[in-house]
């Protein structure tokens, strides 16, 4: 099988990982789940069941108050038959509005999805971004700068209130992005810090958890699962050669 790489994007900013901001591990105890994941254990690293969440989530093109109610595992296929050529992917983003190093990355997840379409699988993805408000100096987030963040809209209050949110990398985000200025969904994942990326197979199941994707390795890695049992798209054709 031939890899290809449809996420590395030239023009991205690199990141050193003694330079990305990192907050305290929280302790976090670990959950059995029963529904079709075998028992295991809930958690964020790969092979473990990604943790439930309920929280008010924006699309794209809505009105700034225009939230609705969403839940993780309603959006999620327990009785996914572990064939890789079927069923949605969930790439997971955690940001903080003021974080330079999630300015500096956000045009990474647009990028992405601009090859997803062109290859012909942006309909076997969606994309959670979870807006949090890291405790630091100078992070002080709200839903009007979340929504800015994520369509880049005029709003001054991004990069610690230094930058105008309009002017941020890369197009506005696909898929949704969730509140969670509470801080309560990244306790309960308890990432290492922002941003944090993470793949979940159809099921919920960890397939990635990439933390800062300081190698610019997700597109390869979403590849490798969207192909992983071959497919009849022009993305798992190009990796197998055809």
């Amino acid at each position: 099988m031939r890899r290809i790489d449809i996420g590395k994007n030239d023009d991205a900013v690199e990141w050193m990982p003694g330079a990305i901001l990192v907050v305290s591990l929280l302790l976090a105890s670990f959950l059995v789940v029963s529904i079709n994941t075998n028992g295991v254990n809930t958690g964020i690293g790969k092979g473990d069941m990604a943790p439930d969440f309920t929280g008010l989530a924006h699309l794209p093109g809505n009105d700034t108050a225009d939230w609705f109610s969403y839940r993780l595992y309603e959006h999620l296929d327990m009785n996914w038959s572990g064939n890789h050529s079927e069923g949605v992917f969930t790439i997971i983003e955690f940001l903080d509005t003021d974080c330079p190093y999630c300015w500096n990355s956000a045009g990474k997840l647009s990028s992405l999805n601009s090859q997803l379409i062109d290859y012909g699988v942006a309909d076997r993805v969606q994309f959670i971004i979870i807006a949090v408000q890291l405790p630091i100096e100078g992070h002080t987030s709200s839903i009007e700068e979340i929504v800015a963040f994520q369509e880049k809209l005029p709003h001054g209050g991004c990069f610690s209130d230094s930058k105008d949110c309009s002017t941020r990398p890369g197009e506005s985000h696909p898929g949704l992005y969730v509140d969670d200025l509470s801080n309560e969904i990244f306790r309960k994942y308890s990432p290492k810090g922002t941003p944090h990326y993470m793949i979940l197979k159809p099921n919920g199941i960890v397939g990635w958890d990439g933390q800062q994707d300081t190698l610019d390795e997700i597109g390869i890695e979403l590849t490798n699962l969207i192909c992983k049992d071959g497919g009849d798209n022009q993305l798992c054709s190009q990796v197998s050669g055809v």
